[in-house]
């Protein structure tokens, strides 16, 4: 138990380094129709949600990797981006409709072809794309699930 709850600690900081840097990367962009939290000029909503994101984003990869026996990284990246991309557009898209939250800060930009959501710049929409594959790059790199 002990070592579970040790590696989860490993993947939270990763979790969080790489969402608040995309967040204060991307902060000026993150100006939403409702207000969140702002911490150190930070919005909350965005930093919180990618950090869970990609807790969640990892549990489900482990477990797949697991149960598939995926052993090659080619075969792993090919993998998560299948789950990652829709997974990002369904919750784009969910936020959008369903939630009415809407970035101001972006709110010029077109939005993705079909869904219509995740208003932002080019570059912005890109990263929304790599950063999932990013960190389990990351996460295999530090070998984190072999951390004891």
């Amino acid at each position: 138990m002990v070592t579970k709850s040790k590696n989860l600690i490993y993947h939270l900081f990763l979790a969080f380094g790489l969402a608040l840097v995309w967040t204060w990367f991307s902060n000026g962009q993150y100006l939403y129709n409702h207000h969140f939290p702002i911490f150190l000029g930070l919005n909350l909503f965005p930093l919180i949600g990618w950090t869970i994101g990609f807790l969640v984003l990892y549990s489900i990869y482990s477990l797949v990797i697991f149960q598939f026996g995926l052993k090659s990284f080619g075969a792993k990246l090919l993998f998560i981006c299948f789950l990652y991309w829709p997974t990002v557009i369904v919750i784009e898209t969910i936020g959008y409709y369903w939630f009415d939250i809407h970035n101001l800060g972006a709110a010029s930009y077109p939005g993705l072809p079909v869904c219509n959501c995740l208003h932002a710049p080019v570059w912005m929409q890109i990263g929304y794309f790599v950063l999932g594959p990013i960190y389990l790059i990351l996460c295999e790199l530090l070998r984190l699930e072999k951390k004891n």
